[in-house]
């Protein structure tokens, strides 16, 4: 297995993105390099199988000025920020695993400038599936600003990104048996290098 590409998934809030990553994680497919942030922890979100590095506002600046991250950001209105580390291509090397990152389509395009080598997996939902955790979370006191009214901007972006785009519409269980066939695809063949042309 390929142990130099990376895989990058995007897509919406709300669309399972988690959920796969985390069940790909427990079939020891994937490794994820998480990205970091100063909101607060979902009481779903693990620490061992977060998306994210939950820290300070305090905490994230000394990183920043630091040169940690190698893009930070603030999305959809909401007071917090997201970081995504840099890594070398030691931190890449997984043995037996594929290494994977959790982006915005916003931010692939960042990512790219860095790394090269990648392939992008879009992860969708319907509108009215992604409305209803939304709002559940919101009810469980999470600010989700304007998540929900870029949701049909996103989609459309990661489409022009993606190298595979995969729909949420049956289970988690079979959403990541089908990534998890791609992952065997794209990562035990050889191909040429990602690129962002066209």
């Amino acid at each position: 297995m390929s142990n130099s590409r990376l895989l990058v998934f995007i897509g919406p809030s709300g669309v399972g993105k988690s959920s796969v990553v985390r069940a790909l994680q427990a079939k020891q497919l994937l490794r994820l390099v998480p990205s970091w942030t100063t909101r607060r922890q979902r009481t779903d979100e693990q620490d061992d199988k977060a998306d994210h590095i939950f820290v300070s506002q305090e905490e994230f600046d000394n990183k920043v000025k630091n040169g940690f991250f190698l893009g930070v950001a603030t999305l959809f209105d909401l007071p917090y920020r997201y970081g995504l580390p840099r890594f070398t291509d030691d931190d890449i090397q997984s043995k037996g695993r594929v290494t994977a990152v959790i982006l915005r389509a916003p931010l692939l395009p960042l990512f790219s400038e860095q790394y090269n080598d990648f392939v992008t997996y879009q992860i969708e939902d319907s509108y009215k599936n992604v409305s209803e955790r939304l709002n559940q979370r919101q009810q469980r006191g999470e600010l989700q600003g304007k998540r929900l009214k870029e949701y049909t901007r996103e989609v459309t972006a990661g489409r022009h990104l993606a190298n595979r785009v995969f729909i949420n519409n049956t289970s988690i269980d079979a959403l990541t048996a089908k990534v998890a066939t791609a992952i065997k695809a794209d990562f035990e063949i050889a191909h040429p290098p990602h690129s962002n042309s066209g």
